[in-house]
């Protein structure tokens, strides 16, 4: 009997939700500190002072979080062409915007007056954070191969 989870090319549902997870996981943070930051009423003229590239720190993390759900869902073109596409397509569409949005952090935590360390310590959070995702969105080969080609329901 014909099982399209089980395929040739059908990645396991279990890993690519794992992937999903751990890709999401950093991006969820940049989020949320940007978001500290952009909602901070203690310091207005800091956050003003940085306003448009909080915003589009912000806005950048959730469009890739949008990418990272849509090249992972089980049915994506991507995960039915198997891992070297699935991979390639982590690395170049997450690999890329995760080190500009860790470049523009660190950017503006040159530009963080003395006295603003609640924001010194957000902005840390959300370049590291933006770092991680692109250390990880290399290493989906190496880490998932094998729970990613496994036969769907496959993975624990």
């Amino acid at each position: 009997m014909h099982d399209p989870d089980v395929e040739a090319g059908a990645l396991d549902r279990g890993a690519l939700g794992q992937v999903r997870h751990e890709l999401l996981t950093p991006l969820t943070a940049v989020i949320g500190f940007s978001g500290i930051l952009l909602d901070d009423e203690d310091d207005r003229s800091v956050v003003d002072g940085m306003r448009a590239a909080l915003e589009e720190i912000q806005a950048g993390a959730t469009e890739l979080a949008a990418d990272v759900n849509r090249l992972l869902r089980p049915d994506s073109a991507a995960a039915r062409a198997g891992l070297e596409e699935l991979a390639a397509q982590v690395r170049e569409g997450c690999a890329g915007p995760a080190r500009g949005i860790a470049a523009s952090a660190e950017a503006l935590l040159e530009a963080v007056p003395a006295g603003a360390e609640h924001a010194v310590a957000d902005l840390r959070h959300v370049a590291t954070a933006a770092r991680r995702l692109a250390e990880l969105a290399g290493e989906v080969p190496e880490k998932y191969a094998a729970a990613l080609a496994a036969p769907a329901g496959a993975s624990a």
